[in-house]
């Protein structure tokens, strides 16, 4: 039978439990920037032997971050059983490689490597497009750019330009995207929203600052999966006014996008 063990307690295991309601978006528990990471985690729970031994070895070292991201995408539960989103992950995953174990051999194929998933292992990144795509703050930046008809490219929109059309649409969800803890976004009759930091200072989105790290991260496993044409960037390198967003032709389908795609 499957077995899974008790959540790590090591010191070095990172998992703290989470202190936020569980049914609302907390993106700040995406500290890996590569999905496989988390996509591995339900087949972990679900295989023969010690699951963070599965983790370690099939994909990263950082068990309590892996946990944690797999626990915000639905992958598993807070009692690291498998999840419901998890659960599908695990079925389709084991009809293409017969177990589970043998799933996370293919995944361990992939350690350490940089290269984009969706064109390096398409089978990979076709399930990560499954979580995805049911992700609240995954289909609210997919809808976002499809609003703004950022479908390839040449038709591509910045980072100020995306989160001021996600502010009109719910701005407490987009701070809790976008945005570092404490930081929130304020909006402006006929200006731009701006960012105003723990302390009270204004910021405009152009600035750089106040962006969360996890937010990089999910622009990264978004490309990952093949949906978002550029990978996310180091926060200390941002500048948001380069910060190029934009969906692919599979993103654009799951966003209900259509019009003119160009090439990736």
């Amino acid at each position: 039978m499957p077995q899974t063990e008790p959540s790590p307690r090591d010191p070095d295991a990172g998992y703290t439990e989470p202190e936020h309601d569980p049914t609302t978006p907390h993106i700040a528990q995406l500290n890996l920037s590569h999905p496989k990471n988390y996509l591995g985690v339900p087949l972990a729970v679900y295989a023969d032997g010690a699951t963070t031994r599965h983790i370690t070895d099939s994909l990263v070292q950082t068990v309590g971050h892996a946990r944690l991201g797999a626990e915000e995408l639905g992958l598993i539960t807070r009692e690291f059983e498998v999840g419901s989103v998890g659960q599908q992950v695990v079925a389709v995953a084991t009809d293409e490689f017969e177990t589970s174990t043998a799933a996370l051999s293919a995944l361990e194929d992939l350690k350490r490597s940089h290269a984009r998933l969706a064109k390096k292992a398409p089978f990979w990144a076709r399930l990560g497009q499954r979580v995805y795509q049911h992700y609240l703050p995954a289909d609210s930046i997919l809808t976002a750019l499809a609003d703004c008809g950022a479908v390839g490219i040449s038709n591509a929109v910045t980072l100020p330009d995306l989160v001021t059309h996600l502010t009109e649409q719910n701005i407490s969800l987009t701070s809790s995207i976008c945005l570092q803890n404490g930081w929130e976004l304020a909006q402006q009759d006929q200006k731009p929203p701006v960012i105003h930091s723990p302390n009270g200072r204004e910021h405009p989105l152009t600035s750089g600052n106040g962006y969360s790290g996890q937010f990089q991260h999910l622009k990264s496993h978004l490309y990952h999966v093949g949906f978002v044409t550029d990978p996310g960037v180091d926060t200390a390198t941002l500048d948001p006014t380069a910060d190029r967003w934009a969906l692919t032709e599979a993103g654009s389908a799951v966003a209900g996008s259509g019009g003119d795609r160009d090439a990736e």
